[in-house]
């Protein structure tokens, strides 16, 4: 079991027919599916526990989002790097500041 975070933007338009709040919606819906636990107070940070690895949390995150306008950044509290989904128009500055970046 592993403490993971996550932090995104969801763009406040509809995408692919699927409005903010529908891609919102299948954000939680995806991160709680893998959460045993969970911290969501904030609108875009969230930490939650989870069995599942890195990868297929990513997985769900990214059939939950609009990949080509949304944003997200998932990570470890107890590992190094991190893994970016959908669009970030700053990849390269995150590549820097986090040398073990996975693009999904």
């Amino acid at each position: 079991m592993s403490v993971q975070w996550i932090t995104f933007r969801i763009e406040a338009s509809v995408v692919g027919g699927r409005s903010y709040d529908t891609r919102y919606q299948a954000l939680v819906d995806a991160v709680n599916a893998h959460a045993t636990d969970a911290w969501d107070e904030p609108t875009s940070f969230w930490i939650f526990e989870s069995t599942s690895s890195r990868a297929a949390i990513a997985a769900s995150i990214k059939a939950a989002i609009a990949t080509s306008k949304d944003v997200v950044l998932l990570a470890s509290m107890e590992h190094t790097g991190a893994t970016v989904i959908g669009s970030s128009s700053k990849l390269a500055a995150l590549k820097r500041l986090v040398p073990a970046l996975v693009v999904a």
